[in-house]
């Protein structure tokens, strides 16, 4: 199935994860930014537009795209060091000012490129028919829970597929010997041993192929927040952070999660 996506969508998905982040920050009562999780959001925000938005949007106009890069930097930059509330708050104004600008540009000037998203070849990674079969099955269903608006499925569907491309990645190297010896390889709390394949989580895999560069550190940032939201599939988590999955958020996941997966995807083609 072809998920087909026009520059004006892009750009609205990248409004909306801006608007979403004003509203975040207006929420909350510190003077400084400093929670863990928050930071990741911010990042992850940030980062989805260098990852994924910007190489679908084309535009004449370098100087508006030098500046919608330039604040969405700033936001970046911000992460790593105690910066005020209304600091990100001024950055987050201009910076959906600038994306609005450019979306009405492009509406003026409408280019007839679309982004297109369509299935990939599951088979370097699952030699089995029927496990190709499975994986197809579960990319086409989260493509289904994204058009009808259902993104706590969305969100929690790509968590797993994802945490099941990693291991069918992992499971076809002859030589597994550099992801057990991982810095990030998760470990026995008793016996300081690697943990077995079925006792990671989706933090684990999102590390340690980080750091044997299967993933590329970018999509790894938006990956975490993918992890953190696909915890929403326990009310308790809603109720205790107030934050409810909207369609935007999971539109913004989904731009990264193509991502992550084609590239275990080609680093299974690579495997000898």
């Amino acid at each position: 199935m072809t998920q087909t996506i026009t520059p004006i969508e892009i750009l609205q998905g990248a409004v909306d994860g801006v608007s979403r982040l004003s509203k975040l920050l207006k929420d909350g009562q510190s003077v400084q930014i400093k929670s863990k999780e928050d930071l990741q959001t911010i990042k992850a925000i940030a980062l989805a537009w260098f990852s994924s938005y910007r190489a679908n949007v084309q535009t004449t106009d370098k100087d508006l795209i030098k500046a919608v890069e330039a604040e969405y930097s700033d936001l970046i930059k911000c992460t790593s060091y105690s910066t005020s509330r209304d600091k990100y708050l001024e950055i987050t104004k201009k910076l959906k000012k600038s994306l609005l600008t450019l979306q009405s540009q492009i509406l003026s000037n409408p280019s007839p490129g679309n982004s297109q998203v369509s299935r990939p070849d599951f088979s370097p990674l699952a030699a089995n028919l029927q496990m190709q079969s499975i994986l197809e099955n579960r990319w086409e269903e989260i493509v289904k829970c994204l058009n009808c608006e259902a993104p706590l499925a969305a969100t929690i569907m790509m968590g797993g597929l994802l945490e099941a491309l990693f291991m069918a990645l992992v499971n076809k190297l002859h030589d597994k010997s550099p992801v057990f010896k991982a810095k990030a390889v998760p470990k026995d709390l008793k016996t300081g041993k690697p943990l077995a394949l079925n006792e990671w989580t989706l933090n684990s895999y999102i590390d340690v192929g980080t750091e044997l560069r299967w993933i590329t550190q970018p999509t790894k940032e938006v990956g975490v927040v993918l992890r953190n939201y696909r915890n929403f599939i326990h009310p308790e988590r809603e109720l205790s952070t107030g934050i409810t999955l909207i369609p935007q958020d999971a539109r913004m996941f989904w731009s990264v999660f193509t991502q992550l997966s084609q590239q275990i995807i080609d680093k299974a083609k690579i495997v000898l």
